[in-house]
């Protein structure tokens, strides 16, 4: 939409990407090999991932990979663990590899469902 974004880094391209749902945003396109910019018009869209992924495997053990600790994750975690203990969970392998972190509240929040008593965060 007229801004020029070319070597600002992806997070601060991405601030002027992004806008309010069901408006629209109009991307100038440099690829190379081609002459000129091509033009593409968008609509924004809200854009809902989970961030808890769940898997029962055999023996009773269950699987809960957390991408990262965001607004939603610890409804998401809860829920998680709630359909696998529905499913026989008698153990929990919990995945954070490549979980980036996110908000403190939330991961407190979901430490406090594995870990019933004492200190969560320090």
């Amino acid at each position: 939409n007229g801004v020029n974004i070319e070597g600002l880094p992806l997070t601060e391209a991405v601030k002027d990407i992004r806008g309010e749902a069901g408006t629209e945003v109009t991307l100038g396109i440099i690829r190379e090999g081609l002459p000129s910019i091509f033009q593409v018009t968008l609509e924004r869209a809200t854009i809902e991932r989970s961030t808890v992924e769940t898997e029962m495997l055999p023996g009773g053990i269950a699987y809960l990979s957390l991408s990262q600790f965001a607004d939603a994750s610890g409804s998401e975690f809860a829920k998680g663990i709630r359909d696998l203990k529905k499913q026989g969970m008698k153990g929990l392998v919990l995945d954070l590899r490549d979980n980036p972190g996110g908000y403190l509240d939330v991961a407190a929040e979901i430490g406090r469902q594995v870990v019933p008593k004492g200190l969560i965060v320090y």
